[in-house]
């Protein structure tokens, strides 16, 4: 049975502890199942970053006339923000040729499973599952993966997630509404990119201010055209054409909004009633991977 000094499981944040054992001259393995770079790269806060700076300039248009510089209505090429974002994504296959041709380093390009406690195999993509190979050290960085809230309806209506976002469902051009349910850091990046690009953003969260972990100054200058709903809540949802209604609560029905798309992004579901229309992108977070109980493994250092 082959042996290993190093298994990481998980092509992106996992590649610093890879790199350095490989220059060490240690023996190595590499599992990734889906694209190589991880979350990061492929659905996360490198794309996002690629909207983030078009958004930022152009509210630094908007605010030049107080300096006294116009410079005009900033002009948005949505379709070339989106190809410049798809080919940073798209860097992830260079980086899946590299390991593939590093020295001293295994790649299985499947689902690990652990055997025992210091044993592995792989579900190969290609149907098959490799030889079973041990390790004096696994690392399991397997990213995140989108968590849905337990929103009644939510699973009827098809909702984006961010991995759909940054994939299949980008949209081709900025949507004319967007409602955000949860207030933290990604729901504050989503409504920054959308607002600037004039889409009408909506923000649904429990906590009276947006990004409730950090210090209340921060909310309070938020560079961010929303039109947030505090202290407000939703438990369910239901298909309505042509839009789509969200229960919420708090205030009262006329503080509703209605939108063509729904974003979650909290990491947990809270919300009393009242309803309001609306349809969704789920973007909160998990980890994908999970141990299971017949191999009786407990995560150490996590």
């Amino acid at each position: 049975m082959k042996k290993y000094d190093l298994v990481v499981v998980g092509s992106g944040a996992g590649f610093i502890v890879l790199d350095a054992a490989l220059e060490r001259g240690l023996s190595c393995a590499l599992i990734e199942k889906d694209q190589f770079g991880g979350t990061c790269l492929n659905r996360g806060c490198i794309p996002s970053k690629m909207l983030v700076y078009p958004a930022d300039l152009i509210r630094e248009a908007k605010r030049a006339p107080k300096l006294g510089v116009d410079l005009g209505k900033p002009k948005v090429d949505w379709q070339r923000l989106g190809e410049r974002m798809f080919e940073k994504i798209n860097m992830n296959k260079y980086i899946r040729e590299e390991y593939l041709d590093t020295p001293n380093l295994d790649v299985y390009e499947g689902t690990a499973a652990f055997v025992d406690e210091h044993t592995m195999q792989v579900a190969l993509k290609d149907g098959t599952v490799s030889p079973p190979f041990m390790a004096q050290r696994f690392v399991l960085a397997g990213g995140a993966r989108s968590r849905q809230p337990q929103i009644e309806g939510l699973s009827t209506i098809n909702p984006v997630t961010y991995e759909t976002f940054f994939g299949p469902r980008f949209p081709k051009k900025p949507w004319k509404n967007l409602t955000i349910i949860g207030g933290g850091i990604i729901a504050t990046e989503f409504a920054h990119i959308f607002s600037a690009m004039g889409t009408q953003v909506t923000i649904i969260g429990r906590a009276p201010q947006l990004l409730r972990g950090e210090d209340p100054e921060v909310s309070e200058f938020l560079p961010i055209s929303t039109a947030p709903l505090a202290s407000a809540c939703c438990w369910r949802i239901r298909r309505s054409r042509p839009k789509w209604p969200v229960a919420k609560s708090a205030s009262p029905p006329s503080a509703c909004r209605r939108a063509n798309r729904l974003t979650w992004t909290a990491r947990k579901c809270w919300w009393p009633p009242a309803s309001c229309p609306m349809p969704t992108c789920s973007t909160s977070a998990r980890p994908r991977w999970r141990l299971t109980k017949t191999t009786g493994l407990k995560p150490t250092n996590t």
